[in-house]
C-alpha cells in the first residue's frame, strides 16, 4: 500500500477512535466522550470519509486529485467541529444559569478531544506531504519509451533530404560558381 494512503488511514483512524475517548470530565457525572453529544458524532463522520477514500482505488498509487481534496476537506471540517466542541465547553462558564455556571467550573477538557484536534490538524499535512515524487510505474515506462523514439528520430536523418543532396551532387547543380550572376534577372532592380 502506498504510504500516503497509509499515513491517510492512520490518522483518520487515530481522529475516528478519539471520538470515543473522553471529551469531557465532570467530577459528580464522569466522563464524557464524543459520540455523547452532536458534533462528536459530526467529527466522526468527518473522519470517517478519510479513511472510505484512502481504502478506495488502486492501492499502490497515491490519491488522485479529486479524493486528496475530499480527504482534505473532511479533515479540516473534523478540525473545525472539534474547534467548535472546545468553544462550547469553554464558554459555559459566562452562562446566566447559575447550576451552568457551577458546573462549568468543573468541567475539564478530556484529552480526546485534544487527540481528535491534533489528528484533524495534521491529517491535510500528511496528505499533500506523504505524496510520492517519483512517477509511478507505468507512467515512467511511457515516458522511458517516448524518449528512445525521440532520440531514434533525432538521429536517423530524413531519407528524401539525403537522396536530394546526392542527387544536386551527382548532376553538379548544388555546386555553382560564386562570381556567376544573371544580369538580366538583377538589371529590373537596379536604378536606369
Amino acid at each position: 500500500m502506498n504510504k500516503q494512503r497509509i499515513a491517510v488511514l492512520l490518522i483518520a483512524a487515530l481522529g475516528l477512535l478519539a471520538t470515543f475517548m473522553p471529551w469531557a470530565t465532570v467530577p459528580i457525572l464522569g466522563g464524557m466522550s464524543g459520540t455523547e453529544n452532536t458534533l462528536g458524532w459530526v467529527s466522526l463522520s468527518f473522519f470517517a470519509i478519510p479513511m472510505v477514500v484512502s481504502l478506495i482505488g488502486n492501492k499502490h498509487n497515491d490519491l488522485i486529485r479529486l479524493a486528496l481534496i475530499i480527504t482534505i476537506t473532511a479533515s479540516v471540517l473534523a478540525f473545525i467541529t472539534c474547534i467548535c466542541q472546545l468553544y462550547i465547553f469553554n464558554s459555559m462558564d459566562s452562562s446566566d444559569n447559575l447550576f451552568e455556571a457551577m458546573l462549568a467550573d468543573q468541567i475539564k477538557v478530556g484529552f480526546g478531544l485534544y487527540i481528535a484536534l491534533f489528528a484533524g490538524l495534521i491529517l491535510p499535512l500528511f496528505a499533500l506531504l506523504m505524496r510520492d515524487s517519483e512517477l509511478s510505474a507505468k507512467q515512467a515506462e511511457a515516458l522511458k519509451n517516448y524518449k528512445k523514439k525521440t532520440a531514434k528520430k533525432a538521429r536517423q536523418p530524413k531519407v528524401k533530404d539525403v537522396e536530394e543532396v546526392v542527387e544536386k551532387v551527382e548532376t553538379s547543380e548544388a555546386i555553382e560558381p560564386e562570381n556567376k550572376i544573371d544580369k538580366e534577372d538583377h538589371s529590373r532592380f537596379m536604378p536606369s
